[in-house]
């Protein structure tokens, strides 16, 4: 999964970059479809994830 990286350098400048987060499939129930999670990563414990679009099961949103 691509992520946008922000980060300033010593001397104060800010810098952008695109970087690629490795992901691993996982499901949340045995009839759910499985989504890309990457690991968790230094902070207070960040985890970031796409979630594919879904609709309710007969068509109620």
């Amino acid at each position: 999964m691509k992520c946008l990286r922000i980060y300033a350098t010593p001397d104060g400048e800010s810098h952008f970059d695109e970087i690629e987060l490795p992901t691993t499939k996982r499901s949340v129930h045995p009839d759910a479809v499985t989504f890309d999670v990457t690991g968790s990563y230094p902070a207070s414990r960040v985890r970031i994830n796409p979630h594919p679009s879904w609709h309710a099961r007969g068509g109620v949103a």
